[in-house]
C-alpha cells in the first residue's frame, strides 16, 4: 500500500486549493486585534450610528463578513461621560504616520455619548476602558465618479434660485413704486 503525499497535509490543502475564505476571515480579526472566541462584552461605536454593548465575537464576526469595514480603539478615561473622535481615531496605528499632513486627520469628526451605565460600570470598576470604532474602509474604489449618482450640487441650485429671486424681486418693488 503506497502513501499519498497529500495524507500528511490539512484537509484543506489535499485537494492543492486554501480554503480563502477562511484565511480571510481570520486576517480580518486579527488585524484588528480582535479574538474570535471571546465572548465578553464591549463598547462598540459604529460611525455614523449607535453606541452599542456586543460580545467581540459578535464584532470580530461582523468585520469578517464585511470586509469594507475597520476596526479602530480608543481608550476611555475615567470619569468622561462623552468622548470625541478625530479624524486620527480612525487611522490604524500603521497608517497614522502617513495620514498626518491631510487636513481631516485633526477635524473633530463626532462626539460619542457614553450611556450611563457604562459610564457608572467604568468609573466603578474601570471595565469598558475602551471604545471600539467601526468606520468604512478608505479606499480609491469609494472615489470612483458614477454618472448615474451624481446629484445637484447646492451652488447651482443657489444659482438658479438667485436669478429667480432676482426677477421676482425685481417686480415687486416696481409695483411699490407704483
Amino acid at each position: 500500500m503506497t502513501r499519498d503525499s497529500t495524507d500528511a497535509l490539512p484537509s484543506t490543502q489535499k485537494t492543492g486549493f486554501t480554503d480563502s475564505t477562511q484565511s480571510t476571515r481570520s486576517s480580518a480579526s486579527s488585524r484588528y486585534g480582535l479574538n474570535e472566541a471571546d465572548a465578553s462584552p464591549i463598547l462598540v461605536y459604529q460611525y455614523r450610528g449607535d453606541v452599542d454593548v456586543i460580545p467581540q465575537k459578535e464584532l470580530a464576526d461582523m468585520v469578517n463578513r464585511d470586509l469594507s469595514k475597520r476596526v479602530t480603539r480608543k481608550h476611555i478615561p475615567r470619569g468622561t461621560s462623552s468622548l470625541d473622535l478625530y479624524g486620527y481615531d480612525l487611522c490604524l496605528p500603521e497608517e497614522k504616520d502617513s495620514f498626518k499632513h491631510r487636513a481631516a486627520y485633526w477635524v473633530n469628526l463626532a462626539s460619542v455619548p457614553i450611556p450611563r451605565s457604562i459610564y457608572w460600570q467604568h468609573l466603578i470598576t474601570g471595565s469598558y476602558d475602551q471604545l471600539y470604532i467601526v468606520s468604512p474602509q478608505s479606499s480609491p474604489e469609494n472615489s470612483i465618479y458614477e454618472g448615474d449618482s451624481r446629484k445637484v450640487s447646492p451652488s447651482s441650485t443657489w444659482e438658479y434660485r438667485s436669478q429667480e429671486d432676482t426677477s421676482l424681486g425685481a417686480t415687486k418693488a416696481s409695483h411699490r413704486l407704483l
